[in-house]
């Protein structure tokens, strides 16, 4: 199964197992962001951001979903990204302190060092009963293998332990909405997302990687960059 198949199956399963849910105002609702000041989850993730155009165009969704209900949690502009890896997932306390940072700069540098750039299309949103998303699809099957890349080299490396590896991450997504209260109109709110199930966001090109310490919704005002690293250009 190609990269793309198996994305749009976990999108697909999602969208089937929550819409239900979302329509008739069962939703999750994430209590931490209720009190955000007093949340000290964070981690370290390598993360990729998209274009300014891509970014207006999430933008465009989210202002539908805000116009039904502003209540709940849109991810602010600065803040969309797509999760490439996360190397240790957000949990109450984690400071960089804890941990050799030049162990996990090296052990980064390395797998990248010959990466090339690569590009991801946006296509259609997704939903869980606690956040909405927009779909995004690694067509050339470059980020899977970045994945794969980054994984060997801290396998390989002093620090294997560390990498979180419960949660593999099949997909490009952008989580784009949280709930943090019952939806005012579930029935409206379920339909602007019907309405963008197949919407086009149009593609952009990955031409670096950020490597942050970060809180659980990646923060701009909370998130230090520990590393860039710039793609080649395909040769």
């Amino acid at each position: 199964m190609d990269s793309i198949t198996e994305a749009q199956e976990i999108y697909n399963q999602l969208y089937n197992s929550s819409k239900h849910h979302i329509r008739s105002g069962e939703t999750d609702i994430d209590q931490n962001l209720l009190d955000k000041e007093n949340d000290h989850r964070r981690g370290l993730s390598i993360i990729l951001r998209p274009d300014e155009k891509t970014a207006n165009q999430i933008e465009r969704f989210q202002d539908e979903m805000q116009k039904i209900d502003n209540k709940q949690y849109y991810q602010p502009k600065t803040d969309l990204h797509i999760t490439v890896l996360s190397i240790i997932t957000a949990c109450d306390g984690f400071k960089i302190k804890q941990i050799d940072l030049e162990h996990y700069l090296n052990t980064i540098s390395d797998a990248l060092k010959n990466q090339e750039k690569f590009s991801i299309s946006l296509q259609g949103v997704t939903c869980s009963r606690g956040a909405v998303m927009v779909q995004g699809f690694d067509g050339s099957g470059s980020l899977q293998l970045l994945r794969e890349s980054i994984k060997q080299a801290f396998e390989h490396s002093i620090i294997k332990d560390s990498l979180d590896s419960r949660y593999p991450l099949k997909t490009a997504h952008f989580t784009v909405a949280r709930f943090m209260h019952l939806l005012k109109d579930p029935q409206s709110y379920y339909e602007i997302i019907k309405k963008y199930r197949d919407q086009y966001f149009g593609s952009f090109e990955v031409a670096e990687l950020d490597f942050v310490y970060h809180d659980w919704y990646q923060s701009n005002d909370r998130l230090q960059i520990l590393k860039k690293v710039k793609l080649h250009s395909a040769h």
